[in-house]
């Protein structure tokens, strides 16, 4: 019984691990950005849903002939809501790390329009030197413009890659390359604003602080507070009275 029971629990990690599998990676590198599309690289597909598919039915199986299927039931759906938590775990903090990183990236579009590039110039000068959180989607947006799409078109998908906090960031570039408005004034607004919104992010994170810590304080410290403290003058008032 304890290795059916160490498989189960080997098993339900297996599961919950197939949720961090990576995305498909490309796999050649054939040719350069601003070729055609047909020399761009190639991807393979991710196994990662057969794999996580194959994880379920197999733990399922095998806990319904250990345990029964009930408890199987419950353990699965305990280990289908931790990978759902742990996706959603990776998004939030996957939005809240381009948001932090929005300020940078604007200062960084600032500097190149300062010193008179364009739009799809500025794109190209800041995409190698973008913060980390949000360099990948730069240069995808880069990639794209190289193969000739229009800039409205690679302005829209990089503010879907970067989510909502781009919108500032992606309406000014907007504007300026479809009406060649000063792109400056409209970039040291949006950076102010992304400031702003960052500072009130950290603030409201900061107020939240106190009552996230209520849960370890409740099922940690006051416990191990009491067994310190009042279990050895229990015990020792239980020896005295024999």
């Amino acid at each position: 019984m304890p290795a059916v029971t160490a498989f189960l629990t080997f098993a339900l990690v297996l599961v919950v691990w197939g949720a961090r599998l990576p995305p498909p990676r490309p796999i050649a590198q054939v040719g350069r950005a601003d070729r055609a599309p047909s020399t761009m690289r190639r991807t393979v597909a991710d196994p990662g849903p057969s794999l996580r598919v194959a994880l379920v039915v197999g733990w399922t199986v095998t806990a319904c002939l250990a345990i029964g299927p009930v408890p199987a039931l419950l353990l699965v759906a305990l280990s289908v809501l931790g990978r759902s938590s742990i996706r959603s775990t990776r998004r939030r903090s996957g939005a809240a790390a381009k948001a932090r990183a929005m300020p940078e990236l604007i200062d960084l579009f600032v500097v190149a329009a300062s010193a008179g590039h364009a739009v799809a110039s500025s794109l190209e000068q800041v995409a190698p030197r973008a913060p980390p959180a949000v360099r990948s989607e730069v240069l995808a947006a880069v990639a794209r413009r190289r193969r000739g799409l229009p800039i409205d078109s690679v302005l829209a998908e990089m503010a879907g890659a970067l989510g909502s906090s781009s919108g500032p960031l992606v309406d000014a570039l907007r504007r300026s390359a479809s009406s060649g408005a000063p792109l400056l004034p409209m970039l040291r607004e949006a950076g102010a604003g992304a400031r702003e919104l960052r500072r009130s992010t950290a603030e409201a994170a900061a107020r939240r602080l106190p009552v996230t810590m209520l849960l370890p304080l409740a099922a940690c410290i006051l416990p191990a507070a009491v067994l310190l403290a009042v279990v050895p003058v229990v015990l020792v008032s239980l020896a005295s009275l024999r």
